[in-house]
């Protein structure tokens, strides 16, 4: 539909954003009985709904009780536990998954003394890989859904709410009981709210701060370790009645938080051997089904990798010098610190131990000494949070305990952007379930 003809006031409820937070909001709408205004600048991103997020939502896993308590009150999130939970079940259910929970009970943890270094595999890999249209087909279709192809620039709006939405350049009323739900991404969303000039966040402490990623490092080898060792690097799981490569991915935890985690990735190229079989070649792929078959019956390869790397992420910890800055133009400010420089450290301690003890040893590509190095060498992973953070203390956050923005009634805050800490996984599924408890608490 074209913006132009568009008649704002006729929805009860407008999406700006068709993300994993967008289309997760507007199924909660629409299943309410709501019309709603899915807004998204689908052509322009040529990735159709969903854009970028349509790579790795099929990836990731959930939160943990340590993730969200936080060392500090500034940290810990404002949510219950049980509740996020709760909502996490429904953002399965939509994605249709099969998972092996990542979360431990902590109940074998007490042997550990203070500030000893757990390791444990985790599993994230838990869904059939699908496209937002197919996972969304009834939402998208459903009546009471119109989708339109636009960029929403500002929100206009007096002390208490919304009243209208600039949409290419163009000036839209709000209707009066009309409730809007920011569901740009972390920059999309500060740009948008930047741009609307409220005078709260103007002199907010932590608007546009607090932004982080999960860090990711290749800058570590495994070498040495005969072929009967290398057996236990080769793994297969069943996953929707097939039998695919996995890679083993390792959780890093001290104190019970996570600090991140590691894995080992399989060379026999320049080019990595990854878990999506059609990347192969007719010859790694005969490689590949050779080593597992002979890792299964004997505990031996026959086909040696190339080379192995460790592949390391970081928990990154929240950095007020983290930021992003919109003027005339706009800069992400993505700034790495001494305790992410420590943490990954602690995590080079364990995949140190784990070649030690799997007769392996380790060979580093770059040293990495300095939060410099540590900045220089890290790639980001495109899991954007903060910047938007929520939080029961009015001076330490931009949306409320259930992501309304703070003085204004209208407008809710949906995706990553509203995380107090970023934890060590792929943010989908939180970003689904907290999208889903918003509309909710909404109505």
């Amino acid at each position: 539909m074209c913006v132009s003809i568009l008649k704002l006031m006729d929805y009860k409820a407008i999406v700006i954003g068709a993300g994993p937070a967008g289309l997760s909001a507007s199924s909660r709408l629409v299943s309410k009985g709501l019309k709603t205004l899915l807004i998204d600048s689908t052509t322009i991103n040529g990735q159709g709904i969903g854009g970028l997020a349509n790579e790795w939502h099929f990836q990731c896993a959930e939160f943990e009780e340590a993730d969200l308590e936080g060392d500090c009150e500034f940290t810990a999130w404002p949510i219950n536990y049980s509740e996020y939970r709760k909502y996490t079940e429904i953002a399965k259910n939509i994605l249709g998954i099969e998972i092996n929970r990542n979360n431990s009970t902590y109940s074998n943890h007490h042997h550990l003394g203070r500030n000893e270094i757990q390791v444990e595999e985790a599993e994230t890999v838990i869904a059939k890989q699908r496209k937002w249209e197919e996972i969304f087909a009834s939402t998208t279709e459903n009546p009471l859904l119109t989708i339109t192809d636009g960029v929403v620039s500002r929100l206009n709006h007096n002390d208490q709410s919304i009243t209208g939405i600039e949409i290419n350049g163009t000036q839209h009323l709000l209707g009066k009981l009309t409730n809007i739900y920011l569901a740009a991404g972390c920059v999309g969303n500060t740009e948008i709210l930047t741009n609307s000039k409220f005078t709260s966040l103007m002199n907010s402490p932590v608007f546009s701060r607090y932004l982080a990623d999960h860090p990711m490092f290749e800058n570590i080898c495994l070498e040495d370790g005969y072929r009967d060792r290398f057996h236990q690097l080769f793994k297969t799981k069943k996953l929707n009645n097939k039998h695919i490569v996995t890679k083993k991915k390792y959780r890093v935890q001290i104190n019970r938080k996570n600090l991140g985690v590691f894995e080992i990735r399989h060379f026999y190229t320049k080019r990595s051997i990854d878990n999506t079989l059609k990347r192969l070649t007719p010859i790694e792929y005969l490689k590949n089904a050779t080593n597992k078959v002979f890792s299964t019956l004997f505990n031996r390869i026959v086909f040696r990798p190339l080379i192995t790397k460790i592949w390391i992420q970081l928990a990154q910890e929240i950095n007020f010098e983290s930021q992003i800055k919109v003027s005339n133009t706009t800069a992400i400010k993505w700034q790495l610190n001494e305790k992410d420089l420590e943490n990954y450290k602690l995590i080079v301690k364990a995949v140190d131990n784990y070649a030690i003890n799997n007769g392996f040893s380790i060979r580093y590509l770059k040293k990495i000494n300095s939060v410099q190095d540590l900045q220089d060498t890290s790639q980001p992973a495109f899991h954007l949070s903060g910047t938007t953070r929520m939080s029961k203390i009015t001076n330490d956050s931009v949306v409320d305990e259930n992501c309304r923005l703070l003085n204004i009634n209208n407008c809710y805050i949906l995706g990553s952007s509203t995380f107090t800490t970023p934890s060590w996984v792929n943010p989908t599924l939180s970003i689904m379930a907290l999208s889903i408890r918003t509309v909710d608490k909404s109505q």
